[in-house]
């Protein structure tokens, strides 16, 4: 489960380090063939990545440090704006014949580029004394708090507080970009006058920021590096990944902004097409399988506008495109990804969709209310809007047996209702809707599932609909995908056993053999794991020590992810 602990965790892994080119080789080996259903290439470019860190990253794992929203939000956006490579710039080396992609951003660069940025902020704001700053309301103020949590004022200059120029000392972020929540903290100098509160609360919260800035760093790399990194560290004991999929978000209108240009969610689309084609001849290369993000916000949105000319409607063409052999078209998807914790259920969106919560509590909220009230609709009909756009894309994906991608644990939310809209117990009553309305299935894969978000009554009901038939069709067709999960991450065979022991019986109970239950590693957020590279081996063990999940494990390491995409094996 992606969750605070996990994401603080992921922020000590070892140094990205060196360059990494993105010439292809001739082949590679594969003697063990093994499928990941979970997987994500993007970069900061690709993100509406300012709201993303104000709304969700900090909020959700930095809760108590409010002071800091602004200050890294705006640092991750103009690092993504300076230092990340959008998808048009990337896509030209594909189609010149060139190297792929562009070195790896090195830890130095990206800290003198972030250091400079905090200290031009501050410095053009003028001084304050530090009780009279507002970090909540003040960008400079909170790049003020910023460089006083972890000590980044540059000591050489011994300067006070009150000073009207100070200096920041890259040094920090590089150390931070090296070892992230490891990175060593610095001790607060005396000329700095804080109280002895703050000198004791920084050395004990910088850890959570630390953690941020880590993965603001990993972000701003090229989509070729993640891929390649991908490779060299989740096959192991031989295994090589000959199927992962590769999913994009869509979830700019929950946080009212945008990927940076030349990185819209249509060029990357583009991208990733014409990097299948550029990879498609390599033996033994990976075939990405790349999801678009469907957001029903957007097409409410787009529907009360115009009524036509939606992105779905644009999309539906790239899927028929992805689906037809020898298509030559630019853009192409296997199916697509959704992202409830945003702030919507698969239906009953039932109002208010919006949490009430004091003006300093709002979050993403703000931004969806303005839109909407902006546009002159009624907040009242947000539900049942949303509950329009929901009922024609399932449809859709029943009609034409599109796989489906959800995000599918209560984690990443941008507002204080909306994690738990993304429980798997919320899926039963669209799934069941869908077979009873159209006759036909929904092929759906909920990612995230483990132990401490499992529920083994929902787990259950979305299996017997899986075994159930009419008429020869199943009433479902729904995977588990068990990606970023930290009882394997961190080996706890112990609890693994239990949970998988649990699964077990609900699948001898219902008459299933193991047959919908898949790998996951969610690469990125796994990458930035000491132990990403033990990842496959952990859970290897785990399934042998059950006669009946070791008698399946090719099934969940490799050909159940091959029956949802509908990939012969």
């Amino acid at each position: 489960m992606l969750n605070r602990r996990n994401f603080m965790a992921a922020s000590s892994a070892a140094t990205l380090g060196g360059c990494v080119s993105c010439k292809f080789p001739d082949s590679l080996p594969v003697s063990s063939p093994i499928s990941d259903a979970h997987a994500h290439f993007f970069n900061g470019a690709d993100l509406p990545v300012h709201n993303f860190v104000r709304y969700v990253i900090v909020p959700v794992y930095a809760p108590n440090l409010p002071e800091v929203v602004l200050a890294l939000a705006d640092m991750a956006l103009w690092i993504a704006k300076r230092l990340s490579v959008s998808a048009s710039s990337e896509i030209k080396h594909l189609r010149s014949g060139e190297l792929f992609g562009r070195d790896e951003i090195q830890e130095d660069e990206f800290a003198r580029t972030a250091a400079k940025r905090q200290e031009r902020v501050i410095n053009e704001a003028g001084s304050l004394p530090f009780a009279e700053r507002r970090p909540t309301e003040s960008l400079a103020d909170s790049y003020f708090y910023l460089a006083t949590l972890l000590g980044a004022f540059d000591y050489g200059t011994r300067r006070t507080l009150n000073d009207d120029h100070v200096r920041i000392d890259p040094q920090v972020y590089e150390d931070i970009a090296r070892q992230g929540r490891d990175a060593p903290q610095r001790t607060l100098p005396d000329s700095l006058d804080l109280p002895e509160a703050m000198v004791a609360y920084a050395a004990q919260s910088s850890v959570d920021v630390k953690a941020i800035i880590k993965w603001v760093f990993v972000m701003c790399q090229s989509r070729c590096s993640h891929v390649r990194r991908y490779l060299n560290t989740i096959p192991s004991g031989g295994s090589q990944v000959t199927h992962v999929s590769n999913l994009l978000v869509d979830y700019d209108r929950w946080l009212g902004d945008r990927p940076l240009g030349n990185s819209t969610n249509a060029q990357q689309v583009e991208f990733w097409t014409a990097y299948a084609a550029r990879t498609e001849s390599i033996p033994g290369w990976p075939r990405l399988h790349t999801f678009a993000g469907f957001d029903p916000l957007k097409d409410a949105g787009e529907r009360l506008s115009s009524g036509k000319g939606t992105t779905f409607e644009t999309m539906k063409e790239w899927y028929r495109a992805g689906r037809e052999p020898g298509s030559n078209a630019a853009h192409k998807i296997a199916g697509f990804k959704l992202y409830p914790p945003m702030g919507f259920q698969p239906d009953k969106n039932v109002e208010p969709v919006l949490p009430t919560n004091e003006p300093r509590e709002q979050r993403a909220e703000i931004e969806v209310k303005r839109w909407w009230d902006d546009n002159g609709w009624p907040l009242s009909k947000l539900g049942t809007s949303l509950d329009a756009s929901l009922d024609g894309f399932f449809k859709f994906c029943a009609e034409e047996d599109v796989p489906i991608m959800a995000h599918a644990s209560p984690s990443n939310d941008a507002m204080s209702n909306s994690a738990r809209k993304a429980l798997i117990r919320n899926w039963v009553p669209r799934v069941e809707q869908t077979f009873s309305e159209l006759g036909r299935p929904l092929r759906l894969c909920l990612g995230h599932f483990g132990y401490y978000v499992y529920d083994l009554g929902a787990f259950k009901d979305l299996m017997k609909l899986n075994v159930e038939q009419v008429g020869g069709e199943p009433k479902a067709r729904v995977y588990f995908d068990l990606s970023y999960d930290i009882d394997i991450l961190e080996d706890n065979q112990g609890v693994l056993r239990y949970f998988l022991n649990a699964l077990e019986r609900v699948c001898k109970d219902v008459g299933d053999e193991g047959n919908f239950l898949t790998f996951g590693s969610d690469w990125i957020m796994l990458g930035q794991q000491a132990g990403a590279s033990r990842y496959l081996d952990n859970f290897r063990r785990a399934l042998d020590s059950s006669e009946f999940w070791r008698k399946n494990a090719d099934k969940v390491l490799r050909t159940n992810f091959l029956d949802f995409m509908q990939v012969p094996h």
